[in-house]
């Protein structure tokens, strides 16, 4: 030790370095395992992890060297932090550490410090991840200062530039003049080896330092080489991440580096990390490298394991297939098998779980046991104040995308979204989203509907586009769940908004959702069916869109012939209905015969085979309103209907719907039968149809229907009630009388009262009950 302390800076700094060098060399010819006898001996005295000989040594050197630190130069206290950095060694003194030291000795020597010390002394910070905010201050200061930076080499400028990136330290005026020098260098970048061009980049984008003429000239540098051979994996990786995160596009430098990795034998010198970050910056820009990205995916498909891969570098891989609508199935399932087999999902935070469920989904590449994973994974959290408004409408649409029900995740997250104090910080997208998958999963939580339904309701849906408030109004009407101010703030909006940004799906979904829900908005339906009507045709349907366009309107019982002749044109281009559902099918037919509106272009022979080559698929509540539909074919405008091979099927359908006799009904009954008009409880007319009660007076037959909420809306009739009454009346030729539900309320438990109003109905229509003894 005493001997240490008769050494000037120069000889002990000499010693440190050398010392540090050689301890190096030893350790990477351990690592390659290419030691030599002499090494091998150095390496168990010195480098061995549990050698204490070493830390001795260099703690020795570093109290030896602080206590003389002020008579260091600056070259001396440069050459002094590079030799620790070399070593990996920070020793800590009495008060703070050797580079905390060496950082408050070097700032009042700032400019005695060559370029070749600048770039060592900050290179040294940075590898031991000492952050001294003053010294970089200064340092940046300096150069930003200085006339000209001609002094620098290429490994100087680059050391600098990613010492404060890998710190995490912006000084905008020295990136600004490294930049400038750069660009401005008359003898281009030959002299740059690829390394120090990659950390350039690289430490741009890191600290998010703009320089579109240094980006511009590395780009074209690169782009214009005649190979890049002797860019290792991390420097195009770098570059290429680079570009994308400051959002810098240069489609030749990308097509170079894309066409270089495309034709690489193989990829076993990237590291996922490599692999990662340039399928991240090729989704981000979208430029559309298949071969790439199909090269990628069969490397990391062939692999033994993903274990060395992060959770972020699996998000970001998963995610750029996602963006780029590129299906590999094989590595989509390698990845979801990994995820799935691990203990834990603690590591991944919310952002890369969103992200992954989200690529699945976009891909339409179901894997149950990841989604039950990362599913699980949520529900257990304490809370879920982690995830922020975004992730938590990704999440519930990826599982609802992919038709994953998993109703602990769905009530975890409608619980959240209830307790809330406000939902500002989802945007329009983000609620619908959220909707829309609480819908499609048929999970209902009332709390969540409620409390978007509100904001809603309150918001200014200019800022909505109208897939966004068309999607809300239809996943409402899919739960059913109501909400007048929501739908009354939709229709309204709707009403007076110009349509010309609208989708066809946007306008059948608002109109299917108010027929739904049994909403009635006429300025909505007439706004949405005169523009469709003022088109110049509607090639841009689909055959769902049509469909449930003319049911809505139907249903509602808005019915407009003008939009009923489009539509009904619309239909019958399709040639044979091939890309018609059976739900599409019943739907239509259904519609125009509520309407009344007969449509021969449509209801044709080829309709009918239609119908035929579906006959397996269609549910009850299709058949029934086939039925209807031959009803009205055959019975009300004698045209061909269905075949009997369909038409039995459709009438057993029709005819035995278990029917639930009401209380209401059971009430009327009664009275009617003390009346002594001996009703038919459930009268099953010629047609098919089921009326509540049938009496005969004088001969002539009289149907009573009672009508209870679910017949109305808003005390008007809805269509399946009005077609139900028109075509027992024409076909049956039995008169019907209504009994709505809410007269027979008023009447209360006065028996009297009831019979005298049940007399009036059938007063109405010319007859009058018996007298009774």
């Amino acid at each position: 030790m005493a001997s240490l302390d008769r050494l000037k800076p120069k000889e002990l700094t000499t010693i440190i370095l050398s010392m540090a060098k050689i301890t190096k060399t030893v350790k990477g010819a351990k690592q390659n395992r290419q030691m030599n006898s002499i090494q091998r001996e150095f390496s168990e005295l010195f480098v061995e992890e549990d050698s204490s000989l070493m830390k001795e040594i260099f703690d020795f050197c570093a109290m030896a060297a602080d206590r003389i630190l002020p008579l260091y130069d600056a070259r001396h206290l440069s050459n002094l932090a590079y030799a620790y950095a070399l070593l990996d060694y920070n020793p800590q003194l009495d008060n703070q550490t050797l580079l905390g030291n060496i950082g408050d000795a070097s700032i009042c020597r700032i400019r005695d410090f060559n370029a070749q010390g600048l770039s060592n002394i900050v290179w040294a910070f940075a590898t031991l991840n000492v952050d001294h905010t003053l010294l970089f201050q200064t340092v940046g200061d300096h150069v930003e200062g200085l006339d000209n930076l001609k002094s620098f080499n290429p490994q100087n400028l680059a050391n600098i530039v990613w010492a404060y990136a890998t710190l995490g330290i912006a000084h905008s005026g020295l990136f600004d003049k490294v930049g400038t020098h750069i660009h401005q260098s008359g003898d281009g970048l030959g002299t740059f080896k690829p390394q120090e061009l990659a950390n350039i980049v690289w430490a741009y984008a890191v600290t998010g330092s703009q320089h579109l003429a240094l980006f511009e000239k590395v780009g074209d540098h690169v782009a214009q080489l005649e190979s890049l051979t002797f860019f290792q994996p991390q420097n195009l990786a770098n570059i290429s991440w680079a570009y994308a995160t400051l959002d810098i596009q240069h489609p030749c430098l990308f097509e170079k580096i894309g066409a270089h990795i495309h034709h690489l034998i193989t990829l076993n010198k990237f590291n996922p990390q490599a692999l990662a970050n340039i399928v991240w910056a090729y989704a981000t820009f979208d430029v559309g490298h298949p071969a790439l990205l199909e090269k990628i995916g069969n490397h990391i498909t062939r692999l033994e394991s993903l274990k060395s891969f992060q959770p972020q570098n699996l998000a970001n891989i998963t995610w750029a297939y996602g963006i780029t609508g590129i299906k590999h199935p094989l590595l989509f399932k390698k990845i979801g098998d990994h995820i799935h087999h691990l203990d834990t999902l603690k590591p991944f935070n919310p952002h890369d779980l969103a992200n992954i469920v989200w690529a699945y989904a976009k891909l339409d590449l179901k894997h149950p046991d990841l989604f039950q994973k990362i599913g699980d994974r949520i529900d257990h959290l304490n809370d879920l104040k982690s995830l922020n408004s975004q992730n938590l409408s990704v999440i519930v649409w990826s599982f609802a995308t992919v038709r994953t029900r998993h109703p602990a995740l769905f009530n975890k997250v409608g619980d959240h979204v209830y307790i809330l104090d406000n939902l500002k910080s989802f945007n329009p997208q983000s609620l619908s989203n959220t909707v829309w998958a609480f819908a499609t999963t048929g999970m209902k939580h009332s709390g969540l509907f409620k409390r978007v339904g509100d904001h809603v309701a309150s918001d200014d849906l200019q800022s909505y586009k109208p897939q966004d408030f068309s999607n809300i109004a239809w996943a409402f009407a899919t739960a059913g769940v109501q909400h007048s101010k929501l739908f009354k703030s939709v229709g309204d909006h709707v009403a007076s908004d110009n349509l010309k940004s609208y989708k066809p799906q946007d306008f059948s979904n608002v109109v299917w959702a108010f027929a739904t829900a049994g909403v009635q908005h006429p300025d909505l339906f007439e706004k949405i069916g005169d523009h469709i009507v003022a088109l110049d045709n509607l090639n841009s349907f689909n055959p769902q869109e049509l469909a449930n366009t003319v049911w809505a309107y139907a249903t509602a019982n808005e019915l407009r012939s003008n939009l009923l002749e489009k539509i009904g044109i619309a239909i019958s281009k399709e040639a044979d209905f091939t890309s018609f559902d059976e739900q599409n099918l019943a739907n239509i037919a259904w519609a125009y015969t509520v309407a009344n509106s007969d449509k021969p272009i449509v209801f044709n022979d080829t309709f009918t085979i239609a119908l035929l080559e579906r006959r397996h698929r269609f549910i009850t509540e299709h058949l029934s309103q086939l039925y209807q539909w031959h009803l009205w074919q055959t019975k009300e405008l004698s045209h061909k209907g269905l075949p009997k091979l369909l038409r039995e099927r459709c009438y057993q359908a029709f005819a035995t719907v278990d029917a639930t006799v009401s209380r209401l009904q059971r009430d009327v009954v009664n009275e009617l039968t003390c009346m002594g008009l001996n009703p038919v409880d459930e009268y099953i007319a010629p047609s098919g149809y089921s009326i509540d009660a049938l009496v005969e007076i004088s001969g002539k037959r009289i149907g009573i229907e009672v009508d209870g909420p679910s017949h109305f809306v808003d005390r008007k009739p809805t269509a399946r009630t009005m077609l139900k009454r028109r075509q027992i009346s024409t076909i049956d030729k039995i008169p019907l009388v209504s009994v709505p539900f809410w007269e027979w309320m008023k009447l209360r438990k006065d028996s009297g009262k009831k019979q005298r109003y049940l007399q009036s109905l059938l007063d109405s229509i010319g007859t009058a009950a018996p007298e009774r003894n």
